[in-house]
């Protein structure tokens, strides 16, 4: 179990990464002219984790779900 400093600083460093990952996915900084996902060791020297960068394209292809937003239409409440 991490102690409450080592907990805030691995938050941090895992929130750091997923915004970065989430900026350079946005400006398109991962793909190449073709638009095909750039590999591992080009995305590791742009300072990038690969697995993080094929979670977000996943996430967005899927139409970035996550039913945070989600609400009933007035035909669904009343349905059922």
């Amino acid at each position: 179990m991490q102690n409450p400093t080592q907990l805030a600083l691995s938050i941090a460093n895992n929130s750091r990464k997923s915004l970065k990952t989430i900026a350079a996915v946005e400006r398109g900084k991962t793909k190449d002219a073709e638009g095909r996902l750039l590999g591992d060791q080009e995305l590791i020297a742009k300072g990038l984790d690969p697995e993080l960068v094929k979670y977000y394209n996943d996430f967005v292809e899927d139409g970035a779900k996550t039913g945070y937003f989600y609400t009933k239409s007035n035909e669904d409440i009343k349905n059922n």
